[in-house]
């Protein structure tokens, strides 16, 4: 990995690399913005379809007016070798350092707001992807020099960096789980204010399970333990595809009220992944056809979140995963557009 010192040479070297400047902070009363997370694909296994280059998927951003996009920066996949720095051309994943910087160069130039999410931890540094590495998350740690390259190198160009995903229900162990999330935003916000906070951070990316607002309020003891404080660019993130399936917002209001009076960021909460699977749709409304019942959830989540108090709304992929039936298009190659694609494409654009 490289020094601090060796981050920023190279960080200032590579303004060149993404010549546009950097969108405003957005700021002001709380609107809903639409997002669509691509998936980790991009990087992972760069060509696929969730490679923002790949397929019509450029066309698909414009057609939905869709504003935002989430990218999945996937630790493994850029660095899979401890022993080369990230962007050494002799890396094995160098090549998808280079694809990274295309997708994001390209929907920048298309005039997409980007959300950069740090995934999963490589194998030289814990024995599991989704396992806490023994050192823990501390400030000039292994996390905490990746976190500051992907900062330095794209700063300029992303929006938003989220830091973390899911780690209430992927990483490992989840017995004192909330501490090491609590000590990896510490962290993030250390290596932010290196450099003049330049970009807005959100956390914790938390799955909507059923326990949510209780690891919500477990988190935020954490915080209030080693003397986090929260400022204005920094904003709480959620995923939501329990209350997009169920037509509600239970999950997020409870998430909400566990925030009110103790969260100083941004008051409005993030959606930045969710939306409505197939076999919920024909295990929650099986007198609804599944498609048309999927375009439904779509439509009566817009709605209501945008009463909530949320700030982002996502949908998560364009072209289904069959694994994870949840997309706006039939599962690639195929080109047929869903209900839902549609619907997506009805709600307003916001910055």
């Amino acid at each position: 990995m490289l020094t601090r010192r060796q981050l920023l040479a190279r960080g200032g070297a590579l303004a060149a690399t993404f010549a546009l400047p950097p969108l405003p902070l957005f700021s002001g009363p709380p609107s809903v913005r639409k997002l669509i997370d691509i998936g980790p694909g991009g990087v992972i296994a760069p060509g696929s379809p969730q490679d923002y280059r790949a397929y019509a998927n450029r066309a698909l951003f414009a057609e939905t007016q869709t504003g935002w996009v989430r990218m999945w920066a996937d630790w493994p996949s850029l660095q899979p070798d401890g022993a080369f720095a990230v962007d050494d051309p002799r890396s094995p994943g160098f090549g998808s350092l280079t694809a990274l910087d295309e997708q994001i160069r390209l929907a920048r130039t298309d005039g997409l707001r980007v959300m950069l999410l740090p995934y999963r931890h490589p194998l030289w540094l814990a024995d599991d992807e989704y396992r806490v590495p023994a050192e823990g998350y501390p400030l000039d740690g292994a996390w905490s020099r990746f976190f500051e390259f992907l900062l330095t190198r794209y700063a300029g160009s992303v929006d938003a960096f989220e830091l973390v995903n899911e780690p209430n229900h992927q990483l490992r162990p989840q017995a004192g789980v909330e501490r090491a999330v609590a000590q990896l935003m510490q962290t993030a916000q250390s290596v932010s204010a290196r450099h003049g906070h330049p970009r807005l951070l959100l956390a914790p990316s938390a799955a909507d399970v059923k326990d949510v607002a209780d690891f919500t309020s477990s988190l935020l003891d954490a915080l209030d333990a080693i003397g986090y404080e929260a400022h204005a660019k920094q904003g709480w993130s959620h995923h939501n595809y329990s209350d997009v399936e169920g037509r509600t917002t239970a999950r997020i209001d409870a998430v909400r009220a566990a925030l009110a009076g103790r969260w100083k960021g941004r008051s409005d909460v993030y959606v930045t992944e969710g939306g409505a699977r197939l076999e919920r749709m024909r295990a929650l409304y099986p007198l609804e056809d599944p498609l048309a019942a999927q375009a439904a959830c779509l439509e009566a989540a817009w709605a209501s979140h945008s009463r909530a108090g949320v700030g982002m709304l996502a949908q998560y992929l364009l072209y289904a995963d069959p694994n994870y039936d949840c997309g706006l298009l039939e599962p690639a190659p195929a080109t047929v557009k869903r209900p839902a694609y549609w619907a997506w494409k009805s709600f307003p654009r916001r910055a």
